[in-house]
């Protein structure tokens, strides 16, 4: 039998992190701080999942008299969603200290508003995931978030984002990095 790769086990994950992103003036994607429950980003313990999906645009390209479909690669996509199981930072007995108290990451980030304009505060994202002892950079342009409330069960909260180029200067430098 053979031994399952540390790379394809979720209990090797020993790092993610979910950092917003601001663009500077020049169109720079930099960092930028969030304070609150759990400020550093850090999904560790309460990742649910993560899901990377490939996919390769076609478009159907033959002349009219041609009886097969020809099929011809025009781009290369992925999306990336993030699963995070919804917690409390306080209280006891399952219920929150106080309304404060319950606090998402994925949800909080994908909805803060700026309080002057009301705009979206946060749109693009930085993750890094460590798995199995390689890591895995992401920048992405959050897509959509899923908030459910069951009756049972963990309560998940996902994120999909779609893939941004991060390097403005033309060289078209992937958004995806593998360390």
């Amino acid at each position: 039998m053979s031994a399952i790769k540390r790379f394809q086990r979720g209990r090797d994950v020993t790092a993610i992190t979910i950092i917003p992103q601001d663009v500077s003036a020049a169109g720079a994607l930099t960092a930028t701080s969030f304070s609150g429950f759990n400020a550093g980003g850090s999904l560790l313990g309460r990742c649910d999942g993560i899901t990377i999906r490939n996919r390769l645009n076609s478009e159907v390209i033959m002349s009219v008299d041609d009886v097969l479909v020809n099929n011809v690669p025009i781009t290369e996509e992925y999306s990336i969603e993030v699963r995070e199981i919804l917690t409390q930072k306080t209280g006891s007995g399952g219920i929150a200290a106080s309304a404060t108290d319950y606090e998402p990451m994925l949800p909080r980030l994908f909805n803060e508003r700026d309080s002057g304009t009301g705009a979206s505060k946060w749109d693009y994202f930085k993750i890094t995931v460590t798995k199995g002892g390689k890591s895995y950079t992401i920048y992405g342009l959050k897509q959509e978030l899923n908030d459910n409330v069951q009756g049972s069960g963990k309560q998940v909260a996902s994120m999909t984002l779609l893939p941004v180029n991060v390097n403005f200067d033309g060289s078209g430098a992937a958004s995806l990095a593998y360390a």
